[in-house]
């Protein structure tokens, strides 16, 4: 069975919510993290940082989560950024392409940096 992960946020001034995942992210834990989305944004243009640097393993469960939030904030002309993927995550974040649509940083003042320079009512999608 898979450990639970741990979700931490911090929101920061111009609508930047910085998510802190630790753990494996996975079909069942990314179910977590979903409902935890749900919860840490207060308005649906947020611009979301999930930080990375702690999950060790990342599958198809957990990117789908990812990329079902770059959607959700696709709809409302935000984008969200990922930061520090280790190796293994930004491994399958590249070779399933799923970096072209997701903004993969090195670090996360990198993504929030990115995350507070998107203009408002900038076509988020695609690649940059």
């Amino acid at each position: 069975m898979t450990e639970p992960i741990e979700l931490s946020s911090r929101r920061l001034p111009g609508g930047v919510v910085v998510i802190s995942v630790a753990g494996e992210l996975d079909a069942h834990t990314g179910r977590h993290l979903e409902a935890y989305l749900g919860t840490v944004r207060e308005r649906p243009d947020d611009r979301l940082v999930i930080d990375l640097s702690e999950v060790p393993f990342l599958d198809s469960g957990g990117l789908r989560v990812l990329l079902d939030a770059h959607v959700r904030a696709r709809e409302h002309a935000s984008r969200v950024h990922l930061a520090a993927p280790r190796r293994q995550a930004a491994r399958v974040l590249t070779l399933t392409r799923a970096d072209r649509y997701l903004r993969v940083h090195e670090t996360v003042d990198e993504a929030v940096s990115a995350a507070l320079a998107d203009a408002p009512g900038e076509d988020p999608g695609g690649t940059s």
